[in-house]
């Protein structure tokens, strides 16, 4: 073919794929498209991503469920105090420049609307509090573990049977308050919940583990994926689809409040409509959805050994737990735990779940990952494991991510692990030796410590806690 004849080809495939996707962007309609709310990673709301397991998913036949032990994210939350101010500040901006552009932009009638009628609901009083929506996630999610497994959840029960633990956080006492409210109504009170560690060892650990502090957290080298595909082509045309859709330039960093905006205002309300997402296409909000698993995988996901390693205190009270029950008949039916998403996300990569067999990059969005904040990560994600004995004195764990059945890599079955095979994979953490892992000085952790108690640690260590109080509030807000 002659170079020019070839050339003109070139130019014409570039000019239909300029226009079909000019085409795209006009025709999207947010109103009118499907469900969009299971692509806003860690802000994506628990009611749109829940499973529907059943009994039968955890527990085989001729066995009994005997305790459970469940580690629970809080439920949707308020922003930071920053935050909020930034929406209270520039979102009335933003929205009085996108109506001003009278003509311009390609959003339809629908969204221009939702945007129209759009005001600030917010104060500061209300930063990192439980949200509404949150509590009742808390509620509903306990309600469901109630009514499929009253072996665990009986309505006589005396206050010794349950254990309950949050983090010295509004968010995550009023959530542990309203697991309760679900699970066992006007007896909640009676629930007995000691008074939180602040910081704790065994909830908030990467809040105390000196490696990853130093390695991770406070390194900015670390999570180098994260921000080169912030700066990256894919990103450069989300901002650029943007300004087309609503007529309007916008930076970089206006963009980012208004994708912060869309995600927790459907937290807030998944059933209404947030007419902050109208400005973005389903194919903005999947390029959006990567950056924030990068951002996880590498600070609490398979991007550092040190990210997961530190999780085998988690283990290591899960599996004391069952143990005891096991070998001893002792302990509470339920363990109850609520946390933060940093330390929830840790102990799935420590337990192996989620794990891609490439390493995420900032070079290519891998569309088919198990890493997928959104699915595993959402406000109120859990993690539950629930004991049983069976005929012939056989024992089974059964485990569920999120209200769905799971699976611990290496187990054989479809449906769990036996007793054997649990202790195969998960007992090795029994010696979980943090200090040593988090190259912690002082310890933080006891030598005599059983795992399945409260304690705080040395007066040594209490000591550098104070210290470091104001870094750990900081680190508490993204979670």
């Amino acid at each position: 073919m002659p170079r020019r004849r070839h050339g003109a080809w070139v130019c014409l495939v570039l000019l239909c794929c300029t226009s079909l996707l000019r085409a795209a962007v006009a025709a999207y309609c947010y109103s009118n498209a499907q469900k969009v709310a299971d692509l806003f990673s860690s802000k994506s709301p628990y009611a749109k991503l829940r499973g529907n397991m059943t009994k039968k998913d955890l527990v085989p036949e001729s066995c009994h469920p005997v305790q459970l032990w469940h580690l629970v994210r809080h439920g949707s939350r308020y922003p930071s105090e920053k935050d909020i101010r930034t929406f209270m500040d520039i979102l009335p901006e933003l929205k009085a420049r996108i109506n001003s552009c009278t003509g311009c932009g390609k959003l339809c009638p629908s969204d221009k609307k939702l945007l129209h009628f759009w005001f600030s609901n917010l104060n500061e009083s209300l930063a990192q509090t439980l949200a509404p929506e949150g509590a009742y996630q808390q509620e509903e999610i306990s309600s469901k573990f109630l009514n499929l497994f009253p072996e665990i959840l009986p309505d006589n029960f005396a206050t010794e049977d349950y254990k309950f633990r949050y983090t010295a956080t509004q968010r995550t006492k009023e959530s542990a308050m309203a697991y309760a409210r679900g699970a066992f109504g006007s007896h909640a009170k009676d629930i007995h919940m000691p008074e939180p560690v602040d910081p704790d060892p065994l909830l908030q650990f990467d809040n105390v583990c000196s490696k990853y502090l130093a390695e991770v957290e406070r390194n900015v080298t670390s999570r180098l994926e994260e921000r080169l595909f912030w700066l990256g082509s894919q990103m450069h045309e989300v901002v650029s689809r943007v300004a087309e859709r609503t007529g309007v330039f916008f930076t970089p960093v206006e963009v980012q409040i208004m994708y912060d905006a869309c995600r927790y205002y459907t937290a807030w309300e998944p059933e209404t409509l947030s007419a902050w997402c109208s400005v973005f296409t389903k194919s903005d909000l999947m390029v959006l959805e990567y950056w924030q698993d990068l951002k996880y995988y590498y600070k609490s996901g398979y991007g550092h050994p040190i990210n997961y390693e530190q999780a085998c205190r988690l283990v290591q009270d899960l599996v004391r737990t069952f143990r005891k029950r096991v070998e001893e008949g002792k302990g509470p039916r339920g363990v109850f735990y609520f946390t933060h998403l940093g330390a929830y996300l840790k102990l799935m990569a420590r337990l192996g779940m989620f794990w891609d067999n490439t390493t995420l990059t900032h070079e290519n969005i891998k569309a088919r990952r198990l890493w997928r904040t959104s699915i595993v990560g959402p406000f109120s994600a859990n993690v539950a494991f629930l004991l049983s004995r069976c005929a012939d004195d056989r024992w089974y764990v059964g485990m569920a991510v999120n209200e769905r059945r799971a699976k611990l890599p290496g187990c054989r079955g479809d449906m769990g692990c036996t007793w054997e095979e649990f202790l195969a994979l998960l007992g090795q953490y029994e010696d979980c030796d943090f200090d040593a892992i988090c190259e912690n000085d002082p310890p933080v952790v006891p030598k005599d410590h059983d795992g399945l108690g409260g304690s705080a640690g040395t007066p040594s260590t209490l000591l550098l806690v104070a210290v470091l109080q104001p870094l750990l509030r900081l680190l508490n807000r993204e979670s």
